[in-house]
């Protein structure tokens, strides 16, 4: 099975398990040039599941070292097993909506649409689900429509229920509400 450089560097880090761990010492693991490495580890940073230990300040006239081979912590060993364990889908739409949404944080359904190229329908569904299970918010409007924000740090797409709309005895299309 071939494994990306994100995926190796996970794997290591799972299987070695060092509470902390430099740069360098990552470089020497992997076979990972510096920058790349630094990439991947921002973006593992991101997720939640490693952190940078000693930085140098910015103002500080410190370099060498220290500013180029910080010291990571890492933080959530657990979540990344599981992510190599579990395989990415990234078939349906409401995963790729998902997906570009996490990588938004704060967005536009035409953003979503234009990021995935999914109609705006569908996305307009599943930001109606995501904002009635509360894992979106609406934090105001320009000229495309609402502006969204994610409020949940979730990884996997959230388990959802859907938002249905019932049918009276007129006929007319309404939420249910409970009263």
């Amino acid at each position: 099975m071939e494994m990306n450089r994100t995926e190796q560097i996970m794997r290591v880090l799972v299987d070695r398990r060092p509470p902390e761990v430099r740069t360098e010492t990552l470089m020497e693991w992997s076979g990972l040039e510096r920058k790349p490495l630094l990439r991947i580890l921002d973006k593992l940073e991101r997720r939640g599941w490693v952190a940078v230990r000693r930085r140098a300040i910015k103002n500080e006239k410190r370099t060498g070292r220290h500013t180029r081979n910080p010291t990571w912590c890492i933080t959530d060993v657990a979540a990344m097993r599981q992510a190599l364990v579990t395989p990415q889908k990234d078939g349906t739409q409401r995963d790729r909506i998902w997906k570009a949404i996490r990588i938004r944080n704060v967005f536009t359904r035409a953003e979503i649409c234009k990021l995935t190229g999914i109609s705006r329908h569908s996305v307009d569904d599943y930001l109606r689900v995501l904002t009635a299970n509360g894992h979106v918010r609406v934090t105001g409007r320009v000229r495309q429509g609402n502006v969204y924000q994610l409020i949940t740090r979730q990884v996997a797409r959230p388990k959802t229920r859907e938002v249905h709309k019932i049918k009276e005895a007129n006929g007319n299309g309404k939420k249910k509400s409970e009263g």
